[in-house]
């Protein structure tokens, strides 16, 4: 990608010489890589047969001497063993045994000591020292007894801790047989030192070899923790050394008890009871591995950067002139002619190149100098100059497109100078033109500004107008709502009121009644009085002037019940008539609240049309407002179109004047 200052951005392209160079050391990479590995696993292959076979060695030179330990401790057994059965009858003899036993066990520093012993034997069992077991002494619950009785060969027991020394012992025990008839079982305790030492030697802090018993118990071993003795008892079933138990002559691999990656192996045979596992650090038996793994990644990387070195030395000078041309090639792309390659012509292909390149920019040279030239003679006014070299192949196109172009221009400004001199008249005609809209325009504007003026005032009047219609529906309102509370509130209760004038005269009229049958009783008792003092003659004279009176009472009273009731019926007649004239008013008010809605209505609709009217209106000012723009926009323009009209007249001239310097 190129850049405005036409350079090439470094960090988006490789150069061709990077490239090749990568990929030429990628192959050499791969091949280096696989012919390394190769050699790397064969030498690996070979280097760990040769380390497994070296621990084996050692693994079994242990053991050979375990077993030769074993064979000569089988023959002492032996020999005992036959020296008894020679003696014939002599094991019946207890103390002649006992001397015999000594005077030969003496005679062996790593013997603890020998015994005879049957449950047919006097004294149970005969030791060379003369110890005697206690009374309830169960030699048949003995292992060395009970092993050997059952075999036909030498039984070899579990090594023990002796109490005494503190060292390890070990019995060897086989059957005595005489003339067929088995005696009894011989044993010797031998010390283990001898044994013992040759594993201890092993025992460096790294390295060491250790010895199991026959029923797996570990005997020697320099960890405290895994050493027979005292309370300590392991078997190396319960250990991590037990994956190479059952496997001579393998190898393995395992962390052992000091948290330290070791090889081991194991070793065994049957002629000896015991196995004998070596230990060994794992880096130090595959030293010669690891050295060659190191020497070979040292050479890997020694022959990748010395490669490296030497191809990028190598192919820079190949490819350095070809940079150099990559470098010098844009400058021409800018506009640089005045580049010149010369650079070292390492190939054919390079020389050609470079060479291809002169040429050409001498060529550009030519052609571009004779190009200007034309130009500048063109920029002078001469429509009549030709092309001064000859040119080639695809470039013969610019000297066509030169000499179609002075053809052209000479057309053209001809062209031009018919054209100008009817631009001029023309322009004279726009002026004149130009002129009289101007003043049409303006008094057109006049024309509009009037109207404008009176618009304002239409929608002044029609805005109060529109505001004294809202007045009258105000007022409308009012009165509809005063005509309502007299026609609802008012009316209703006056309505009442009538009710309870009516209901007052009802009781009334129940009073009067009532009277009247006190009245009708009086004028009985009046009567009564009067027969009873006609009866009583003299006596009774007061009660006659009592009855009279009362009588006359009576009368009055009747006379008044008659007046009340006559006004009583008048004045429900009276509340009838007015509850007939309240239901006209109101029936009368209820038409006037329906006139007073139809004309709120129709005031209501003229204030619309009103406001409707107001808004026409003001649409028809905005309309207005914009023509007077567009008016005085126009009487502008006109203004401007006749100065321009001018201005273009005088530029006709210059143009013709312009036009006659051209040599056509």
């Amino acid at each position: 990608m190129r850049t405005k200052d036409n350079s090439y951005s470094n960090n988006e392209k490789q150069k061709y010489s990077d490239l090749f160079t990568k990929i030429i050391n990628k192959n050499i990479t791969i091949v280096l890589s696989v012919v390394l590995t190769v050699a790397l696993i064969v030498m690996g292959y070979l280097c760990v047969l040769y380390t497994n076979s070296k621990i084996r060695r050692e693994a079994e030179n242990y053991n050979a001497q375990v077993e030769k330990w074993v064979l000569e401790q089988s023959r002492i057994l032996d020999m005992f063993v036959n020296g008894v059965e020679a003696q014939g009858d002599m094991y019946k003899d207890y103390d002649r045994t006992v001397e015999y036993l000594n005077n030969i066990t003496m005679k062996y520093d790593h013997i603890s000591c020998t015994y005879i012993s049957d449950p047919a034997l006097p004294g149970l069992v005969i030791m060379n020292n003369g110890w005697k077991p206690d009374p309830d002494f169960d030699v048949a619950g003995r292992s060395w007894y009970s092993g050997a009785i059952n075999s036909d060969d030498i039984y070899i027991t579990e090594p023990y801790a002796d109490e005494q020394t503190g060292g390890y012992c070990i019995t060897f025990s086989k059957k005595v047989v005489i003339d067929g008839e088995t005696i009894g079982v011989f044993g010797i305790d031998f010390y283990m030192d001898k044994l013992t030492s040759i594993l201890s030697e092993s025992y460096n802090g790294s390295n060491y070899a250790f010895l199991i018993g026959p029923d797996g118990t570990i005997i020697t071993h320099p960890s405290e923790d895994y050493q027979l003795g005292g309370d300590v008892k392991v078997n190396v079933a319960d250990t991590k050394y037990n994956r190479c138990m059952g496997k001579d002559g393998s190898v393995e691999t395992m962390v052992n008890y000091s948290k330290k990656l070791k090889t081991i192996t194991s070793a065994s045979s049957e002629d000896s009871p015991f196995t004998v596992i070596v230990v060994k650090d794992w880096l130090q038996v595959y030293m010669d591995f690891v050295k060659t793994f190191v020497l070979y990644v040292i050479l890997f990387f020694v022959s990748t950067y010395v490669s490296r070195l030497f191809n990028k030395k190598t192919i820079g000078k190949w490819f350095r002139p070809l940079e150099g041309l990559a470098e010098k090639i844009p400058a021409i792309a800018e506009g640089n002619l005045d580049v010149t390659f010369d650079e070292e012509e390492v190939s054919l292909e390079i020389t050609i190149l470079q060479e291809s390149l002169n040429t050409t920019i001498a060529t550009l040279k030519s052609y571009i100098d004779d190009i200007a030239r034309i130009l500048e003679e063109i920029a002078s006014g001469n429509l009549a100059c030709e092309a001064g070299v000859t040119y080639r192949g695809d470039f013969a196109r610019l000297e066509n497109s030169i000499t179609q172009i002075t053809s052209n221009l000479h057309s053209l400004i001809t062209d031009i100078d018919v054209s100008a001199k009817k631009f001029r008249h023309i322009s004279e005609q726009v002026s004149d033109v130009s002129g009289q809209v101007a003043e049409g325009s303006s008094t057109q504007a006049d024309n509009i500004n009037n109207l404008a003026t009176n618009m304002g005032i239409l929608r002044e009047n029609m805005n109060s107008a529109t505001k004294n219609a809202q007045n009258v529906i105000n007022i409308v309102v009012a009165n509809n709502a005063n005509l309502r509370d007299i026609s609802t509130i008012q009316m209703e209760e006056l309505s009442q009121k009538m009710r309870d004038i009516e209901d007052s005269s009802a009781r009334i009229g129940e009073c009067l009644e009532m009277i009247n049958k006190i009245n009708s009783q009086t004028n009985l008792l009046a009567l009564n009085a009067s027969i009873e003092a006609a009866r009583a003659g003299d006596a009774g004279k007061g009660f006659v002037v009592v009855a009279d009176e009362i009588r006359g009472l009576s009368n009055d009273t009747a006379r008044t019940s008659e007046i009340i009731n006559d006004m009583v019926n008048k004045n429900n007649a009276a509340v009838q008539d007015g509850m007939n004239i309240m239901n006209d008013t109101i029936h009368v008010l209820e038409n006037n609240l329906n006139s007073f809605e139809v004309a709120k209505n129709e005031i209501s609709n003229m204030a619309e049309v009103f406001k409707q009217q107001e808004e026409y209106i003001e649409s028809i000012s905005e309309s207005v407002s914009e023509i007077e723009s567009i008016v005085k926009n126009n009487s502008e323009i006109s203004k401007v179109n006749s100065d321009t009209a001018e201005q273009m007249t005088e530029q006709t001239e210059l143009l013709n004047q312009q036009i006659h310097s051209f040599n056509l």
